[in-house]
């Protein structure tokens, strides 16, 4: 799951990356911000990049990301 810290109404991304996290714990987050102080909420456990990033930079966090995560097979 891919986004942003920063969003309009009650849940936040973090709060919404921990909730995904609690229902389906085999799915990898990636959060972004261009808030610093949202950036600094190094507590959250979540790998978060920072805007305004390069392509190359958001490919390189969701691959890391999805490397993090155990395999699982799919039968």
């Amino acid at each position: 799951m891919f986004t942003d810290i920063v969003m309009p109404g009650e849940l936040d991304g973090m709060a919404l990356a921990r909730q995904v996290k609690e229902e389906y714990p085999d799915i990898a987050v990636v959060l972004t911000t261009g808030y610093a102080k949202a950036a600094n909420a190094s507590e959250s456990g979540f790998p978060i990049l920072r805007k305004p990033y390069q392509l190359a930079a958001l490919a390189r966090a969701i691959r890391d990301a999805l490397d993090a995560e155990p395999a699982r097979l799919l039968i």
